[in-house]
């Protein structure tokens, strides 16, 4: 009759919703065929990761990088700047480079991407909407 969870939010290897600890009356050692009074505490640890709104409630005043530094390499840097605006970002910085463009990169393709002067970055990666992002890129 008495039973607490406990929700855990981070955990590597687990699946959402995955058990991590199970005890009753504090026992975790328990065996199939062990004795508790019906009011001993079953208690519950379970895996659940943290919800998108959970997550913005962690980072106010923030936005997420919708990729990574490296997912935006040799994309249309065009593109990358719609879609950084969309996502939130204020700040950002376009400069044509005169390098030499490898064989298999689109003319208009990104050279490099910084922000606050990071040049790699997780998607995910939170950060304010003024940040500093600087596009390189080659072409028009």
């Amino acid at each position: 009759t008495s039973i607490q969870t406990e929700r855990i939010t981070s955990a590597e290897n687990r699946q959402p919703g995955e058990i991590c600890a199970f005890s009753i009356a504090g026992d975790s050692t328990f065996k199939e065929l062990s004795w508790f009074t019906p009011d001993a505490l079953i208690s519950l640890t379970y895996y659940e990761p943290l919800s998108e709104a959970e997550e913005k409630q962690l980072h106010p005043n923030e936005v997420r990088m919708p990729e990574s530094s490296d997912s935006y390499i040799g994309r249309p840097w065009k593109e990358v700047c719609q879609e950084l605006v969309k996502a939130g970002f204020r700040n950002i910085v376009t400069v044509k480079t005169n390098a030499s463009r490898p064989l298999f990169t689109r003319e208009d393709g990104i050279r490099s991407i910084t922000v606050n002067g990071i040049d790699t970055f997780e998607q995910g990666t939170w950060f304010t909407p003024d940040s500093a992002i600087r596009v390189v890129h080659y072409g028009s």
